[in-house]
């Protein structure tokens, strides 16, 4: 039944974040880590959101702002490389328990109305919103919620969001990936859920195709932030 609850998790998990560019680390992890651990449940969720990322960019290519992916990649790696320090020095049930609390919060910081844009942040609080998603990422595999703040301002296209938050987890991943296979982390028994989570990822990729242009946005996002809070209180509940 793990395996099974697992697959579940995965498939609506990289479903949002193949309709919206991110999601599917911040959703899938609060569960995975209880199913399988924290470090088999980073790796897995650093190679499917590299996957998914690179698919969905590549076939959205066209849509990607080359501008404001370089502006992301540089400020993102900065926090990247820090979160990747600090993941060395932390315990782990220290890292788990603030995974959780993040989450929980930004689950119902997304219920809050959003600004209009003429409420728009300065360039220093959308580059240090960038900061605080690459020093997420590097921690947890899961800035997408940092980053959908700036991509809001930014990026205000919807496939233009997509396209490019995609490419993002489609660049910043490998340098994840270097990271914990230098660490000792990628090991035997999580590249082989890696290939049992990727057909149902492929297969989910398919559905996302067909639902981009028919879901509505708007419910969507509730639907996704009450997920989110729903997996960080489970994940904090099972401290």
């Amino acid at each position: 039944m793990e395996t099974v609850y697992l697959l579940v998790v995965i498939f609506i998990a990289y479903l949002v974040q193949s309709v919206t560019g991110f999601g599917g680390a911040l959703l899938s992890l609060p569960i995975t880590i209880l199913l399988i651990g924290f470090d088999n449940a980073r790796v897995l969720a650093t190679v499917l959101s590299l996957f998914t990322g690179l698919l969905v960019s590549l076939r959205c290519r066209k849509q990607i702002n080359r501008g404001k992916l370089l502006e992301i990649l540089i400020v993102m790696a900065v926090g990247t490389a820090s979160g990747m320090l600090l993941d060395r020095v932390l315990e782990v049930p220290l890292l788990i328990t603030v995974y959780g609390i993040v989450t929980v919060i930004l689950a119902l910081a997304g219920f809050l109305p959003r600004k209009s844009a003429a409420g728009k942040p300065g360039r220093p609080v959308l580059l240090g919103i960038l900061l605080l998603a690459g020093l997420m990422q590097g921690l947890f595999v899961a800035g997408g919620a940092f980053l959908m703040v700036y991509a809001m301002y930014e990026l205000p296209e919807k496939t233009e969001f997509r396209a490019t938050c995609s490419a993002v987890w489609g660049v910043l991943n490998w340098f994840m990936l270097i990271n914990y296979g230098l660490a000792g982390k990628i090991n035997g028994g999580n590249l082989k859920l890696v290939g049992l989570c990727v057909p149902v990822v492929l297969l989910m990729m398919v559905l996302a195709e067909k639902l981009q242009s028919k879901i509505n946005q708007r419910l969507f996002s509730k639907l996704t932030n009450a997920l989110l809070l729903a997996t960080g209180v489970i994940l904090l509940a099972g401290r």
